[in-house]
Order: C-alpha cells, then structure tokens, then sequence
C-alpha cells in the first residue's frame, strides 16, 4: 500500500461532516480503513454503524472497499470508485442523503 493514511492512536479521523468526492463520512472512513492497515486504528473501527450509512447507500461492502484502499489509491481514486461501483447515485440523491447524515 502506497498511501499512508493518519495514525489514529495520536490523532482523530476526519469528521463525518468532511464531504469527499460529494460524501458524507467518506473522509473518516478513508481514514479508519487506512489506519487498519496500517496498523494504527487505535480505539476506532472500520465497518462500523457509520461506515455502514454510507456503504448501505451505496449498496457496497467493507471488505470490497478495504480491497480497493489496500492498493494505495488516492481519496478522489477511492471517491471515483465509490461513484462506479454499487447502486448508481444521482447528484440529487447524494445532495439529499449528505442532508441526512
């Protein structure tokens, strides 16, 4: 893996509010999937209830998010990523569930 993340034993994630490629939560959860790989979670969790609102959304799954991060892609490769895989999200949509959250 090339890009290393935060190291959450000595600092948070993003917040949820942090929007990346237009989501909510996509942040933080870039962050924590990161940092399990890299060994530094601290007293956080990948694929948690949180992560999950965006992954239901999207209809995808942790560990096919983890697979994609562990290849060292960017936040905006992993935000394009999100965009193509899963459940096709309009703009409307997106601007919609970020208001939820």
């Amino acid at each position: 893996m090339n890009t290393k993340g935060k190291d959450l034993t000595k600092e948070p994630p993003r917040s949820p509010k942090v929007r990346v490629g237009g989501y909510a939560i996509l942040g933080r959860t870039i962050d924590k999937c990161r940092a399990l790989l890299w060994g530094n979670l601290g007293e956080y969790h990948f694929d948690c209830p949180l992560d999950n609102m965006l992954f239901g959304f999207k209809g995808i799954k942790g560990d096919d998010f983890k697979a994609f991060v562990e290849t060292g892609a960017s936040d905006d490769d992993i935000a394009k990523w999100i965009d193509r895989n899963g459940i096709s999200k309009s703009e409307e949509e997106k601007r919609a569930w970020n208001e939820e959250v």
